[in-house]
């Protein structure tokens, strides 16, 4: 016959005691130097940003307003020099990708959108011009997409695939004799049905697709 009890188990070995040791304790700011990791500096001090009224997200302002309210706190980004540690030192970065991802990751706490413009302008466009530019291209290009003075696009997701730059079908043919960019969609797959289109400031064909 087997014996039952209502008495929870206790693991073997285990203190019957369960009144807490005193040198039981755990040291919060080790604990939370060890959870910010490697650019703990950097993340602490992105956090800190994040956390400026300035910053925040303010809630029920129009999609117009809250757009225009994003563009000075980036504006706002670039006085810090915050979003440019991924570039080279020659341009005024640190060359430390790392960094500036661990700094980047902390903007959503103030507001998700400024952290999603922000990875466009600086993560997207800004490190297309690094990555595949040449030196030359990077001296002349990269400082305007660094500085904001030219805000960029990244033109990416199309209506048959999702962020898969690889399946991207869009072509950008440049002419020479009217330099000018001929976009071509292929096949409606290609089609950007999910981006503004930038506001035409050169009468047609500079704006037309085909």
């Amino acid at each position: 016959m087997t014996a039952t009890s209502d008495r929870p188990a206790t693991a073997r070995g285990a203190d019957a005691d369960s009144t807490p040791r005193d040198d039981a304790r755990v040291d919060v700011a080790s604990l939370q130097q060890a959870l910010l990791g490697r650019w703990s500096e950097l993340r602490s001090a992105a956090r800190a940003t994040a956390g400026e009224p300035a910053f925040w997200r303010v809630e029920g302002q129009s999609k117009e307003v809250h757009r225009e309210h994003v563009l000075e706190q980036m504006h706002g980004l670039v006085e810090r020099r915050q979003v440019w540690r991924a570039y080279p030192e020659r341009l005024g970065g640190a060359d430390d990708p790392g960094g500036n991802l661990a700094g980047f990751e902390e903007l959503a706490a103030a507001d998700p959108s400024l952290q999603i413009k922000a990875g466009v302008q600086w993560g997207l466009f800004g490190a297309a011009i690094l990555h595949l530019g040449t030196p030359e291209q990077q001296d002349r290009l990269l400082p305007g997409a660094m500085d904001l003075s030219v805000p960029g696009a990244f033109a990416m997701t199309e209506t048959g695939h999702g962020s898969d730059v690889a399946s991207i079908g869009t072509t950008a043919t440049y002419d020479p004799e009217t330099e000018e960019f001929v976009v071509h969609t292929p096949f409606r797959g290609a089609w950007k049905d999910y981006l503004a289109t930038p506001r035409c400031t050169r009468p047609p064909p500079s704006c037309s697709r085909s």
